[in-house]
């Protein structure tokens, strides 16, 4: 944008919907969130677990990869957090389950072309 030049700036249609990054208190999310289970699951899993199981008292929120979804909940404990086993050992995996007791790991890979997703939850 060349700022010495006279410009003219129209504003955006209306219709055209657009999300916002805000500053919300914690405590604000929170209330809103009551009665939810907030749980962090990496890449685009969220859309596929919020589609299949959003009504069930379950928020997917989304992470960028498996290191975000553990430093997440390990910030916040009210959060949980769902993620791929990947290339994990059983032993690797038992380790980090009892340091951080609200991660669950997907013992399937998720396809992302189904509607029903089968998932073992959080006992």
């Amino acid at each position: 944008m060349n700022f010495d030049a006279r410009q003219h700036l129209l504003p955006l249609s209306k219709d055209k919907a657009d999300v916002y990054e805000i500053a919300v208190p914690k405590a604000t999310i929170q209330s809103i969130f009551k009665g939810y289970k907030l749980v962090v699951v990496e890449n685009q899993n969220d859309e596929y677990f919020n589609e299949a199981l959003g009504e069930q008292g379950y928020l997917f929120l989304p992470a960028n990869n498996n290191r975000e979804v553990f430093l997440t909940v390990k910030a916040d404990s009210k959060k949980f957090g769902l993620r791929d086993r990947d290339y994990l050992r059983s032993d690797e995996i038992k380790k980090i389950k009892k340091n951080i007791l609200h991660t669950r790991f997907l013992t399937f890979i998720p396809l992302k072309t189904i509607c029903t997703i089968p998932i073992i939850w959080l006992n």
